[in-house]
């Protein structure tokens, strides 16, 4: 079994196996070639209002390039084609967002998009993450820097599955598994990304998660994982 690396510390990797037996895949392990995934799960089906905006994003931030990011590539077709655009996503990141009138938010993986907003449209999900949400003109200020002008802060329905439960998903004992078959289907096959989406984005901490260690597993041919699972579901130990 392939040891991989961590990047938490040792006591807070303690602490999350004593008060969460069952979070997600220990960090310091790999469950062997694959993880038991048993019967696909169904995608959920999402239907937006015929009033919605044309561009919408939904989603948790994965940061890096505009390819890799639906946030950076959709708020840059809505600067380019001056068309308002609804965001509804969460954006993990160390830094502190500050108290005033506007807020910018950077994923915390290298060269990623910085958001700019009001400071009322952003709300903290879990620690370390926080939501952008409303509908809003984007302008590119440069290639990777975005100022948002606030159109609406209503929420549009139907957007987001009701499935997935961030607390029950890493305290379930089968969660652990769903989680990293999630994580290693993407990392072999991109293109199931939206469907993944769809499954998971009603607990984006665990969609942001599943996307980094799928990234991780794609670098090093699944020999590492990371410790993203046990940074999603620190904030619902007790």
């Amino acid at each position: 079994m392939i040891r991989p690396q961590t990047l938490a510390t040792s006591a807070l990797v303690a602490t999350v196996v004593a008060t969460l037996s069952a979070c997600a895949v220990n960090p310091t392990e790999r469950p062997g070639t694959s993880y038991a995934t048993g019967s696909p799960e169904p995608v959920p089906s999402i239907s937006a209002p015929a009033d919605a905006p044309e561009l919408t994003v939904v989603d948790a931030s994965p940061g890096g390039s505009r390819k890799n990011d639906p946030l950076w590539d959709t708020l840059a077709k809505a600067a380019g084609d001056k068309k308002p655009v609804y965001v509804d996503v969460v954006v993990h990141t160390g830094a502190e967002v500050p108290d005033s009138d506007r807020a910018t938010l950077t994923p915390d993986t290298p060269d990623s998009v910085s958001v700019t907003v009001d400071r009322d449209v952003v709300s903290d999900s879990s620690p370390g993450f926080h939501r952008i949400r409303g509908t809003f003109e984007a302008e590119q200020l440069g290639d990777s820097a975005f100022e948002l002008s606030t159109k609406s802060t209503d929420e549009i329905p139907g957007l987001i599955p009701k499935n997935k439960e961030l607390k029950k998903e890493c305290s379930d004992p089968e969660g652990a598994d769903r989680i990293g078959a999630a994580a290693e289907k993407l990392a072999g096959d991109p293109d199931a990304r939206e469907d993944l989406r769809k499954t998971w984005i009603s607990a984006p901490e665990l969609w942001w998660a599943i996307q980094q260690s799928a990234v991780l597993m794609r670098e090093t041919d699944g020999e590492t994982e990371g410790d993203f699972f046990f940074q999603a579901c620190e904030s619902v130990q007790s």
